[in-house]
């Protein structure tokens, strides 16, 4: 008995700390730095020659090579932090990706972002633009991420929704941090016995807006026509998807209608955020049953200077990079409002489907807007417009050709005259012409 106790006195002894265990969980996800695969090979980056898939990896399970999966490396901020789904032992979040970061690793936009991430964002009411449909819409552009975690009684999540699905190519946990909350929330959404899920760190240790570093599998989950929000959010959905019909949809990952997750992650790991400061808007536009008119306004995060250098302007300094153009779409109208200290952006969009197939080969437009804040614009003095010497070199060129014709049917005794006047004018309209090309260059 006493040896018992001292060996458990002993192994007590060299556990980590809670805090230790959120230490080194910012440094190992899961165990032995192992992958957790999704198994969703339908879902997965497709390893296709000739696509850009720079930042993207490709591995597999080596006991089992049919599971394989697609992983990035993202930067960029957590939002909506710790949303438990008790029924999936998961802890869901939303990511968004730091865009400027995203291109300067040549990391290419469509490969992270679809259309179906902006309409999740609108049709689940989060902070969303709009034009009262889901046809035009800007949200901030979000990434869905689940943590999967483990029951101890049913496995690991998700395991049991899709046959062959999640199959881990790891062993289960061996000393994790257990979620109290987490479990507490399962006993009151099941109405079951407390049973908790254990998470390769606390779930709940991220605040609003924490930058972080994400390492997971990448695949675009399918939009849940059983889930779908309305009759709109199909239509919408489908058009993207070019479909009429959103259950016989072929597997595709760059199907727009999809959105893009990263689950599960391996890896979180909180850095310190970029110095500068830039909102980002995902912008979705699409006409496939009636034209669009709408104006969005974005406001710079960072203040308005109140001072401006002499012989300049502000402007509003933006980026906006094209994800998708597809049909005979127009982009957008983008102006600097100074007065309201507003970003304008506006979509003239006219109706154009073959009747009868509006979602095949309707106008797409997707884009990220990364409105950065301001910049001064030097001024420069307007070009002159050279009224006067050009009202000069055409007086003299109608007086020389009047001359002319005067010469013609004059007696002979005007003709030394009238030579005489057509070339002087002929010298006025050299030099007048020179003063004006000399205007024009100015």
């Amino acid at each position: 008995m006493k040896n018992a106790m001292l060996l458990g006195f002993l192994l007590f002894s060299f556990l980590p700390s809670l805090s230790q265990r959120k230490t080194l969980a910012h440094e190992i996800a899961y165990p032995e730095n192992d992958i957790l695969f999704s198994g969703y090979v339908r879902q997965s980056v497709p390893n296709v020659p000739g696509v850009n898939l720079t930042g993207i990896t490709f591995t597999h399970c080596p006991t089992n090579p049919a599971l394989r999966t697609s992983l990035v490396k993202l930067r960029g901020w957590i939002k909506r932090n710790g949303n438990l789904d008790a029924g999936e032992h998961e802890m869901k979040y939303t990511f968004e990706p730091d865009i400027t970061w995203v291109k300067a690793m040549g990391i290419d936009l469509k490969n992270i972002l679809h259309a179906g991430n902006a309409l999740l964002s609108y049709y689940e009411g989060v902070g969303a633009l709009s034009n009262g449909t889901g046809n035009c819409i800007a949200v901030s552009p979000e990434i869905h991420v689940e943590l999967v975690g483990w029951n101890q009684t049913e496995g690991w999540g998700h395991t049991k929704k899709i046959a062959g699905g999640l199959q881990p190519c790891i062993k289960p946990p061996v000393r994790w941090e257990s979620s109290e909350q987490a479990s507490i929330e399962r006993s009151t959404q099941l109405s079951q016995p407390k049973q908790i899920i254990l998470f390769p760190y606390d779930p709940y240790q991220y605040e609003e807006r924490t930058y972080i570093e994400i390492e997971g599998s990448l695949i675009a989950d399918n939009i849940h026509c059983d889930k779908s929000k309305n009759v709109e959010y199909l239509k919408t959905a489908n058009a993207w998807g070019k479909t009429n019909n959103c259950e016989i949809r072929t597997p595709n990952f760059w199907d727009q209608s999809r959105w893009i997750e990263i689950h599960p992650p391996n890896k979180m790991t909180t850095i310190s955020p970029p110095s500068e400061q830039y909102s980002q808007y995902l912008i979705s536009a699409i006409a496939p049953y009636e034209a669009i008119t709408h104006e969005f306004n974005f406001a710079p995060i960072t203040s308005r200077p109140q001072t401006v250098s002499p012989d300049h302007i502000l402007e509003i300094d933006y980026v906006l990079d094209v994800i998708v153009q597809e049909g005979s779409v127009n982009s957008p109208k983008i102006s600097t409002d100074l007065n309201n200290s507003k970003l304008k952006v506006r979509f003239d969009q006219h109706h154009d489907g073959t009747q009868g197939q509006e979602w095949k080969d309707c106008p797409r437009f997707l884009a990220v807007l990364t409105v950065k804040g301001w910049k001064e614009i030097l001024v420069k003095d307007p070009p002159p417009n050279c009224d006067v010497e050009k009202k000069k070199v055409k007086s003299l060129e109608i007086a020389i050709r009047n001359a002319q014709n005067q010469l013609q049917n004059a007696p002979p005794s005007e003709k030394g005259k009238l030579m005489e006047k057509i070339t002087k004018l002929e010298d006025k309209l050299s030099g007048a012409q020179a003063a004006l090309t000399e205007c024009l260059s100015n």
